[in-house]
Parts: structure tokens; sequence; C-alpha cells
């Protein structure tokens, strides 16, 4: 018995703690639910009502453990009922009967007080545990006579560590409201420090919509800010957390007081009145330091946070959190103040270097209008952002700080700081620039002068190119706060724009500086301008000629005419140091690597019709094929780095039809050929300034036929083909385990790919001729059921299918026709291919035999997606002319026809019939019509005379009634056609 016991209480133990568990769940759940709820009684309803609200009501673990105790209990008494009123042959008021009876049933009220008693049970048990671990033992009799008011469920017992994130603290305490108004008085500054740490647990234990609901709330307010000015760490730690809850509820209130408290509390820390408190260095093991990166760190988590969610809130709180930061923002040094003292930007910038915050904030419309309206009010952000710019020499560049042992100095003096604030103001002044509005901020007024944009970009040309940075022993993240860095990304965020790119970066003034070290190296001199940033400037250089605008100004200067040449342009200067680099005859020979950089600046040119023939002169695709060869076989250091680029280079010549020729004429096209293959296989872009494949210049070299010659011998074609076959005849592995659910529709994303890559090489005559020139494997009338691998193998398969072995060896002889059958259709739109492929093969023919195949009794035809096909092609191919001169059919039924749904006729054999020909405009030859038909044929002797004599005579055919012809807008066409001719004899 005492076993029995035993196994009985610990199955009791195991039952309690399961429901502990589902209890915890459903809390943690529902947990967004309480922050909406104004009071207990709201929250109280909702709960309540949660099965109505909550889409996953079912899927908690108490309700599942809740209906099976319920379905254990009563599942035997309902199927017993059922049974008997099956055998008493009840009618259809049996259920709700047996529900009645089973609601009033002794086994459902006994499971629900079971039910209702381990639920209170394990609530009790919950409340007892977290009891001691809340509140002081002196108190602990106090809070168990009240604990039928004072409900509370912790959520999160795991420890964070001390930077971890304060915006996910979960945790319920219900209780009446009024005691709010007793922990503001225990968090005065009089209180003990244990009373205010306890009065603070007490106060996490709120929802944060309770907190501002209370009337108390401006008090706890000011509670909360003299806190944070506390120097206990526990207490500013567990105030920090508090504004976390408060920021993740993402409520407007919530977020508007929670931002505005921790934003006054840092103002005040560094009001002047508070200088003292302000080091001249951040130190990591220096605990005052630490809490306060802590509290900016959470200021700058909302900062990028609050753009996801801030379209729901109002105007003017976003008006507020801009105000707040802001003002935060420009409380820097003065003129009288201490140089070396940090200011907010300091602790910011180390934070987020590359003011991530600010890009979001000035991303969209709703929050740029509110940031640009407080940059236009305070005057001292902007100012800032510029100072530190102009300033800029007075920095020193960030060094890896890490010392011989490995470990990383966690000490930051102000001068290092100051660099990572110039990082912050150039990110801050790029995203100004990207924009019309914050375009509209200039110029300003800094020290007695006027800042134009002009003067900043001078100023960021005069950093890239006097930084002495450029080092490779940085790391990724300290290069991205390189001076170089930041002011070439800044240039290539604004070349991206066509409108920021004329109006900011094409002008001499800015981009000739950035050329100048190239004309110091083809003029013999020693350029001291390090190779990274050289590198550099020709990237920027590639994003600027990606723009029309910016392309027009490369070639031919900011005020010169199109077509006119202008040596000095960047365009000439930057081929001549490609060209004489290539050949070797530079005084100071650059290395690989710059040289391939503008050599892509070239390409970018030359890719274009303008810009080839511009750079014709310099013989570029000859100096680039010799390279080529040359870096193949070479040993040389310059040469075979090069390989894979140069054949890049040389393959974008292919983009224009003259650049095609030269690089035939160059004897590299198959080559290049070739390498273009291999990279279209691997679905790669064609640049890093190109978001798109290759498919535009696989065109282009298809249009020629010594392209389409260096398609068919690199295996191109045959490629093609057969991706097109396999997805017709289902061969790959994916779709013999998964095979296609209906019809293969010719529209369906696969097959309209490989439709497309077949059409972009057979889009001309030459290609498609060089493609049927090759050899055959065998003649047109033999069958094999091999796959295609030709162009002709695969037409011969697909159209001319004209036995049976050929329709049965088809996976799907309706559908793969089809196909063919349209392919065929888009083809034989240019004339030339039709004529060659009628002429080889008689195509017209074989369709015409096919449609007599399905030929019926009393000359009516099957009507398929086939045979409507082929009658289409065969009427578009043997008729010429416009609308009005045949009539092209359908290739589909019409479903809203009343009489047919076709009403076209179908034929096997010539000629077409006439349906399919309108019928000629006739004219009533009466005496009206002759008398002005004779007016436009009279001779002319004087043409204002013959003219007002026409215009006579057709004014009074024109009044008269039965002389109008059959198509009178051909007649007027006609004679209209006519007076212009005389009239300008």
């Amino acid at each position: 018995m005492e076993g029995e016991e035993a196994a009985m209480a610990a199955m009791d133990e195991h039952s309690e703690h399961n429901t502990m568990k589902g209890i915890r769940q459903l809390l943690s759940a529902v947990h967004t639910l309480h922050h909406n709820s104004s009071s207990e009684s709201s929250l109280k309803e909702i709960m309540e009502h949660l099965e109505s609200v909550d889409v996953n009501f079912h899927s908690y673990d108490l309700v599942g453990s809740i209906r099976k105790r319920i379905d254990e209990a009563i599942g035997p008494l309902v199927e017993l009922r059922l049974e008997e009123s099956v055998v008493e042959g009840d009618g259809h008021d049996t259920v709700p009967l047996i529900l009645d009876e089973v609601l009033a049933s002794t086994e459902y009220s006994d499971v629900c007080q079971a039910i209702v008693s381990s639920v209170e049970s394990a609530v009790e048990s919950m409340l007892e545990d977290h009891s001691t671990l809340v509140i002081s033992p002196d108190r602990q009799s106090s809070v168990s006579s009240t604990s039928s008011a004072t409900q509370y469920f912790n959520l999160d017992d795991s420890i964070s560590s001390e930077f971890s994130s304060a915006v996910n603290q979960t945790g319920l305490m219900f209780m009446p409201l009024e005691q709010i108004k007793g922990i503001v008085e225990h968090l005065g500054s009089h209180q003990q420090t244990d009373v205010r740490l306890r009065a603070m647990r007490s106060l996490h234990q709120f929802p944060p919509g309770d907190l501002l609901a209370n009337e108390n709330w401006p008090e706890l307010k000011q509670s909360l800010q003299n806190t944070l000015k506390d120097s206990n760490t526990s207490l500013s730690d567990l105030c920090l957390k508090l504004l976390g809850r408060m920021f993740s509820s993402h409520t407007a209130k919530a977020t508007k007081e929670a931002y505005s408290c921790l934003a006054e509390h840092l103002k005040w820390y560094f009001d002047d009145l508070q200088q003292a408190r302000v080091s001249t260095s951040i130190d990591m093991g220096e605990g005052s330091d630490v809490r306060l990166l802590k509290k900016f760190r959470l200021l700058n988590e909302f900062q990028k946070d609050v753009t996801t969610f801030w379209v729901r809130y109002n105007e003017s709180i976003i008006r507020q959190m801009a105000c707040d930061t802001f003002a935060l923002l420009s409380m820097c040094r003065g003129d009288g103040g201490n140089p070396r003292l940090l200011t907010p930007f300091h602790f910011l910038a180390l934070l987020d270097p590359k003011a991530q915050w600010f890009h979001k904030w000035m991303h969209g419309y709703y929050g740029r209008t509110e940031v640009l309206h407080q940059l236009k009010s305070s005057h001292l952000i902007l100012e800032t952002c510029l100072r530190q710019v102009f300033s800029f020499p007075s920095y020193q560049v960030l060094q890896n700080n890490s010392t011989e042992a490995g470990e990383f100095e966690m000490v930051f003096e102000v001068v290092e700081l100051d660099t990572l604030v110039f990082a912050h103001c150039i990110s801050m002044l790029e995203r100004l620039l990207l924009y019309k509005s914050g375009r509209q901020l200039f110029p300003f007024q800094l020290d007695g002068r006027n800042v134009h944009i002009d003067d900043l970009l001078i100023k960021l040309v005069d950093i890239l190119l006097c930084c002495p940075t450029g080092s490779h022993d940085l790391t990724c993240a300290m290069r991205e706060l390189d001076p170089s860095y930041l002011a070439i990304h800044l240039f290539k965020e604004v070349a991206q724009g066509k409108e920021m790119c004329q109006e900011i970066l094409c002008k001499d003034l800015i981009l000739l500086p950035l050329i100048k070290p190239l004309k110091e190296l083809l003029e013999g001199q020693t350029c001291h301008i390090s190779e990274v940033v050289l590198v550099a400037i020709a990237d920027l250089i590639a994003e600027l000629a990606t723009s029309s605008k910016g392309l027009h100004y490369l070639l031919w200067g900011e005020a010169g005419q199109k077509w006119q040449i202008n040596k000095s342009a960047a365009a000439h200067v930057i081929s001549k140091f490609v060209a004489m680099s290539l050949e070797g005859s530079l005084t100071t020979k650059p290395s690989a690597n710059l040289t391939l950089a503008y050599l892509f600046v070239c390409r970018q040119l030359y890719k274009t019709g303008e810009g080839l023939m511009t750079l014709l002169q310099y013989n570029l695709h000859n100096l680039v094929a010799v390279a080529w060869r040359m870096a193949k076989d070479s040993i040389d250091s310059f040469y075979s780095q090069c390989n894979e680029s140069l054949v890049d280079n040389l393959l974008n010549f292919a983009a224009t039809p003259k650049g095609l020729l030269l690089l035939q004429q160059s004897g590299a096209l198959e080559s290049c050929t070739l390498y273009m293959f291999h990279r279209y296989k691997l679905k790669l872009q064609v640049s890093k300034c190109e978001k798109f494949g290759y498919g535009c210049m696989l065109t282009q070299v298809a249009a020629t036929s010594p392209g389409m010659l260096a398609l068919l011998n690199t295996g191109f074609v045959s490629e093609f083909v057969s991706d097109l076959w396999s997805i017709l005849e289902e061969e790959d592995d994916y779709r013999l385990v998964y095979p296609c659910s209906g019809p293969l529709d010719p529209s369906n994303r696969a097959t309209h790919k490989a439709m497309i890559n077949l059409l972009n090489i057979l889009s001309s005559y030459p290609s498609l001729y060089e493609a049927l020139s090759q050899p055959q494997k065998r003649q047109p009338k033999e069958h094999s059921t091999s796959n295609p691998t030709t162009v002709f193998e695969l037409i011969d398969r697909l159209v001319l299918v004209d036995c049976l072995p050929k329709m049965t060896s088809l996976l799907n002889f309706q559908e793969a026709h089809l196909f063919g059958l349209r392919l065929f259709g888009i083809i034989m739109t240019c004339l030339d291919s039709y004529l060659l492929l009628e002429s080889q093969y008689s195509i017209c023919d074989a369709l015409l035999a096919l449609q007599k195949d399905c030929a019926l009794e009393h000359g009516s035809y099957i009507l398929d997606a086939c045979s409507l096909e082929r009658n289409r092609i065969i009427v578009s191919s043997n008729t010429i002319g416009g609308p009005s001169e045949r009539i092209i059919p359908s290739n589909s039924v019409l479903q809203d026809a009343d009489d047919s749904c076709y009403p076209w006729p179908l034929f096997s054999s010539f000629p077409i019939p006439s349906q399919y020909r309108p019928r000629r405009p006739s004219y009533n030859k009466d005496l009206s019509a002759s008398q002005l038909f004779s007016a436009l044929n009279s001779p002319v002797s004087n043409n204002e005379q013959w003219l007002d004599k026409v215009k006579e005579t057709f004014c009074s055919v024109l009044l008269s009634e039965h002389w109008l012809p059959t198509d009178s807008k051909c007649f007027y066409n006609h004679v209209y056609v006519l007076m212009q001719l005389r009239s300008q004899r």
C-alpha cells in the first residue's frame, strides 16, 4: 500500500509539474496581449475570451491536457449513450439530449472540479515559489494575507550578461494600481539601497501599459531618471531593463515616454553643470564608463529598431523623438569648452560608427520629413558634421590596438574617438546628399562663410588623395572606417543616381583631381598616391560610367558637346594610361591590379557605341588580346594575374556590333565565347556593375556568322538544345521523381526560359544559316530515337512529325509538337529564315499532311491546339500584306462566340481559302466620283488653281448621298494621298 501511495504521490507531483509548465507556456504566449489592456478588468476579459482572439489557443499544452482529461472521463459515457440511441432508434434530437445529459452528469462535474483544483494548486505553488524571491521576509506575512489581490508570474528566470539587450524581459504581475504610489515613494533617493532595489524589482512585474496608465506616472518617470543617475550598478541596470521592456511593448505612449526619459537623463549627464562627470577617454574597465555606454547602447538599439513600427505612430511622437535625439547630439563642445572632453557624438559613434540609425531614419519619407525639419531648426548638428570633415587633418587614423599577446586594448582616447565621429558624421552627410530635400540644406553658414556641396566634395577629394592610408594589414571592419573608404563610398552612392550624378559629381573641379595621378604617371612623374586609393578611384569612375550623364561627362567633359573630341576628358586620359601600361611604355610600371582596375573603366566605356568610337584610336582590342596571349604562357607575374580578367574584358567588346567585329579581328572570338559559356552555365552576372547575365551579349554574338560559328564550336547551341529536350521529355532527375501534375504549358517558366535561350541565338538569318549548315548525323527522311543535339534535329523531332515512329518516340506528342510549332512560328517571322527552312525541308507540305490526318467527314476537322497552331502558321507563311490584305487566324478557340467557336476554316491543301483574304473596297462609278478623279488627274498649270478646283469638286462630292464607296475610310486616304502628291509637284 505504501508503494502504491508513493507512486500516486509521484504521479500527482508529475501532473502538477506539467500543469505549471503549461501555465507558463500559456502566459508566455499571451504576453503581448496584456500590453493592450489598461486595467486588470480588461485583462481578465481578454483572458476569458482567449479562444476567440488567439488562433493558437488549441495548440497550448495546458489546453491539450485539459481536453485529454475530459475525453478520458466522459468519453465512455458519450459512447454508451450513442450506442443506446442507435438501438432505440431515436431521431435527430439525439445529440442535444446526450449533450445535456453529459453536462449534468456527476462524471463531468467531478472532472471539472479536479481540473480546477489542479490548476489552483499549481498557481499557488508558483506564487509561493516566486514570493520568496521578490518580497523580503519581514513582509512575507502581509503579502500572504493579500495574495488574493496580488498575482505574479515570472516567465523568464535566465540571467542575462552585462551587455545583453534589455529589451526582452518577460514577467507579469497583477496587483492594485494604488501600490505603484507606494513603490514611487520607496524609489526616493532618501531611501536605503535595499528598499529601492526591492521597489525596482516590484516595478518590473507590472505591465508597461499599467505603469503608463497610472496617474502617478509623472512622479514615477522622475524617480526613474533619478535612479539612472544613481551610482549603484544594480539600480541603474534594473532601471535600464525596465525602459527596455517599455521599448519592447512597441506602443506609442511607451515608446515616447521611455525614449524621452533616457534622452533627458543623457542630456543631464552632459550638461554644462556636470562637466566634471565627463571623462577624456572611454575605459571599458571603468564602471562609470561601462554604465554610460550601456545607456547609449540601449538608446542606439531603439533608434535602429523603431523604424520598423513607427508608421503606426502619430507624427507628433516621431517629431518628439527626433527633437530629443538632436537635442542630445547638439550638446557638443563650445568654443570655451575643454576640447579633450567627450560628447554624446563620441559614445554614439563608438557603438554605431556608420550611423545606421540615421540611415534607417532617412530611408522612408515618413521619418525623413521630421528629421529634416529638425535639422533645419537645429543647425548645430549639421555644423558639427561639416566641422568634422573640414578639420579632418587634426585626427589620427584608427590603428589596430591589439597587443603582442593578442589582447585588444579597451581604452579609447578622445583623438581616436574623433576618427569614429568623423566616420559617423560623413555617413550622415552621405544620407543627406542622396535626397533632394537633404541637399536643400546647402549652402550652410560655417565660420562666417557659405559652404556649398561643391566645397564639401572638394574637401572629400582632398581627404581621399592626401590621407596616408591604404594599408593592407587593416582588418575588414577597420578598413570600412578608413577615411579614404568612407569618402569613396559616399561618391559611389551619389554616382548611382542619375539626378545626383549630374547635379553633384559631373564637374571638372571634382573629378579632374581624381585622374591627376594618372596624368602624372603618363608624364613620367612619381605618383605618391597609394595603389589602394587609385584602385578605389577606378571603381568610382566605373560606377559613374553606368549612368548616361556620367558616361557623357567621361567621354566629352563637363562643357563638351557630343562627338567633339576633348583630349582632356577623363576617358582619353584613362584609355591612354591603359594602352601605355599594356604596351609597357610607362616610366613607372604600374601593378597588374591597377592596370586591370582602369581597364575595367575602359570596358564600361567601349561596351557602348559612342564609347567604342571614342576609344577606337587607342587600339585597345588588339592590346588586350596580345596581353591575354602572353598571360596564358608567361611566368611574369604582371601577366599571370591577368588571364581571366583580360579575356573577360575582351568579351565585352561583343556588346556592340562594331566591337564584335573588332573582337573577331583580334582572333580571340572563340576563346571569349568559351569563357562566356562557362560563366553562363554558372549563372554569373556580367560584372559588378551589371545585375543581369549574358543573354543580351549572347544575342549580339549570335547575330553574325562568325559569332554563331563560335557558339557552335564551343557547344553553346548543343547545350541549349539538350536543356530544352530534357525539359520537354522530363529526362532530368527531378522530373523523374516529381513529374508534372498537368500538361506542359509553353508559358511555363522553365519551358519559357529554354525557348528564349534558343530564340536568342536563332533570331537572325545568319545564325540560323550557320546552325543548319552543320554536317547532320542523318538525312531528313531518316528517323532516330536518340536525343537531338542540333537545331535541325530538334526541328525534325518537334515540327516535322510526319511518321508514326516519330510520334511514339515523344513522351507527349501533343505538348512537344505544340512547343515545336510555336518555336517555328517565331523563327519564321524572319522571311529569310522561313525561306531557308521551306526550301530545304518543305515544312509547309509536312504541316498540310498533318492537317489532312485531322480531317473528318463532310470537310470538317478536329480542333485541337496543334491543328489550330498549324493552321495559323500555314496562313501567315503563305500570305503577305497587312491587316487589310490578309487575316491571320487565332491559335485558340473563341470562348464567347455565339455561332462557332472557331470561325476560320481549316484546310489541308492549297490554295488558301478566300476567307483569309478580306474584300477589297469597290467604288460606285457615278458621275460625281468620275468628276473627282478627273479633277485629280487634270494637268497642273498653277498649283493654287489646281488645288482650289480639287477642293471644290471634293466638297460637292461629299454633299452627294449616293457616291460613298464600300470602304469610305480607304477612299478618304486614297484621295488625301493623291492631293498631297499633286500639291508637291
